[in-house]
């Protein structure tokens, strides 16, 4: 049986995903479906052409992602792809933003996702592609988004190790490093960016299709447009101090 097992499913790059897989004709014989809200998972699925399965989980909760666990050991499905799109933000300076809502920044962004990364390996075989959604935050340290872009610079580096690690067992894992999107991130991240940074935003449509695109590239790190490429190259070369300056301008 070949699945898919798409996080953050329900909207986002999550859904964005799955639309394009629609759109590629994927051919699949389960998609399982992991999201907070079981209505929203059921409205997603009767979208979708592919048998489906739901898991109404926060993945935050350690005992929570044990059901997903257990489901695949059940199953013993092919997993072809992997997307670990689940995550959040907050806007705002550490000490200004709630403890847990930070420390569960690092439970979802991070543990969970490596925590998932790894469960579902055995599962994996040539041919397969695992999807970490990074974000070009992951490229430099962020004052004012500073726990969620060293998430993403923990996504980044992970997804790349792996990426060589799996390789000889013909194991892709992409990480896919977008720009801002119009989704519901910065509703829950507590506003939205300004100054020029408000002028970056880019589809989800297209960033997924780039990482889609990547498969079977040898690119470990996907970004869709010529800003987000801009400025990872920029900030290998830049020293970082030099940077945050401009950062606290783009975020205000």
């Amino acid at each position: 049986m070949r699945i898919a097992i798409v996080t953050g499913a329900t909207s986002g790059l999550g859904r964005a995903f799955l639309d394009e897989w629609q759109r590629r004709g994927v051919k699949l014989d389960e998609v399982w479906l992991v999201a907070r809200h079981a209505e929203d998972l059921a409205r997603t699925a009767a979208d979708l052409p592919w048998q489906t399965r739901c898991f109404a989980i926060d993945l935050a909760d350690k005992a929570a992602r044990a059901e997903l666990f257990a489901a695949l050991e059940k199953a013993c499905p092919r997993v072809r792809y992997v997307v670990n799109s689940a995550g959040y933000g907050k806007l705002g300076d550490v000490a200004d933003i709630d403890a847990d809502a930070q420390l569960g920044m690092v439970e979802l962004n991070c543990e969970a996702l490596v925590d998932i990364s790894q469960r579902v390996l055995p599962y994996m075989s040539r041919g397969s592609v695992m999807f970490e959604i990074a974000s070009v935050a992951a490229f430099a340290p962020q004052p004012g988004f500073a726990v969620y872009a060293a998430t993403k610079g923990f996504v980044q580096y992970f997804a790349r190790a792996l990426n060589v690690e799996l390789k000889d067992r013909g194991i892709e894992v992409i990480s896919v490093c977008p720009n801002p999107m119009d989704t519901g991130f910065f509703k829950r991240a507590g506003g939205t960016p300004s100054g020029l940074k408000q002028y970056f935003f880019e589809s989800t449509e297209g960033v997924v299709r780039a990482a889609m695109d990547a498969v079977g590239t040898r690119r470990d790190v996907v970004t869709n447009c010529a800003v987000a490429g801009a400025l990872r190259v920029a900030l290998k070369i830049v020293p970082h101090r030099f940077v945050f300056g401009i950062e606290r301008t783009l975020l205000k």
